[in-house]
């Protein structure tokens, strides 16, 4: 996945813990409620191509921890080759434009993203042992020692993956989709936890 897809990832991701961790506080609609709150990515899926517009507030959510990032600092050699082309729009959103077929292979590489992130995941989750995603990213499921199993290192965990299925529904455009998250002992399959993205916000 080339630099311009590897940030919105990471931006898109961190801009969904900061949302997620302040609707815990407030009152205020979270991003995947339903409520149009112009934070959401916009997925219009034509007969050719496909156009992803990602909002503003993602960008000026990034550009607190580097003021050097903008949607304005990003040029065409941070785009992936597959990108037709890419336009500021007046409000900060950015707009890009894929085939349909390149869209099909860029959310194929989101999945494995998600898949290739075991291994990081359990340096700091350690009984973390296997992990399974079904082929729209809507079910996640995380094999784990029950012995060694952390109901806290488990939230994170879970919380985690939440994010990384969000993020594949909203580049996917079914931003709608819930993400079931489960864990199971990777010895008798019996399902340990389970967290559904639908309370998120609750």
């Amino acid at each position: 996945m080339k630099k311009f897809l590897a940030i919105l990832l990471a931006l898109a991701m961190a801009f969904s813990l900061a949302a997620c961790g302040s609707s815990a506080e407030t009152d205020s609609p979270s991003p995947d409620s339903g409520a149009d709150t112009g934070d959401e990515i916009e997925v219009d899926e034509g007969l050719l191509n496909v156009e992803i517009t990602i909002p503003a507030s993602f960008f000026e959510f990034f550009s607190e921890l580097d003021e050097s990032f903008s949607a304005e600092s990003l040029t065409a050699e941070d785009m992936d080759s597959r990108i037709k082309d890419f336009t500021v729009n007046e409000d900060g959103s950015l707009t890009f434009t894929v085939s349909k077929a390149d869209h099909a292979d860029m959310m194929a590489e989101m999945r494995q993203t998600i898949l290739d992130s075991l291994p990081e995941m359990q340096e700091s989750v350690s009984c973390l042992k296997g992990l399974e995603v079904n082929d729209d990213c809507t079910e996640i499921t995380l094999s784990v020692d029950s012995a060694e199993y952390d109901e806290m290192y488990g939230v994170f965990a879970i919380l985690s993956f939440e994010i990384q299925g969000l993020m594949y529904q909203a580049f996917n455009g079914t931003s709608d989709t819930p993400v079931v998250v489960n864990v199971v002992d990777a010895a008798t399959g019996e399902v340990l936890d389970s967290a559904n993205t639908e309370e998120l916000g609750q």
